[in-house]
């Protein structure tokens, strides 16, 4: 599975990243079933290899990747052209296998980046709330904490 969490709103992301995590797998084996990779020093054939590792005592393994995309949006001549269509390198990662690309910044839904991983990428988008939609946002989440 290949999921992308863009946008400026680094809260709901991180909120959203939890919630994969959570869903993934179990929390005493959910260390060493993940891996997380930073953007500025990754080169694509280590996310395959962290994503075609067998699971340790698990059924699944989630790869994190942060800052790749943003990095291939903004065209850094430092990324090759193998990161051009990332979907092809995923082909042969099991399926139950969960990479998750994670982008602080808003991606272009015709841009580069968006197009390199595919259309059967899971794309959301996470941006601030402003005005009533961020009035009913705090409202929701102090109600879902008990709060009045």
């Amino acid at each position: 599975m290949l999921t992308v969490l863009h946008g400026n709103d680094e809260f709901a992301i991180s909120e959203a990243v939890k919630r994969i995590r959570n869903s993934v797998m179990p929390e005493e084996i959910r260390d060493a079933n993940t891996t997380v990779f930073q953007g500025n020093s990754v080169s694509l054939p280590e996310i395959v290899g962290a994503a075609q590792a067998v699971p340790f005592m698990a059924d699944k393994r989630l790869v994190l990747v942060e800052g790749v995309l943003t990095r291939l949006q903004n065209k850094d001549g430092n990324l090759s052209d193998g990161w051009k269509n990332i979907s092809e390198a995923f082909d042969e990662i099991p399926s139950q296998n969960h990479v998750v690309f994670i982008e602080a910044e808003t991606l272009r839904n015709n841009g580069l980046a968006l197009k390199s991983v595919g259309q059967l990428a899971d794309v959301q988008l996470f941006n601030r709330k402003r005005g009533p939609q961020l009035e009913t946002w705090i409202r929701d989440r102090l109600e879902s904490h008990g709060g009045t």
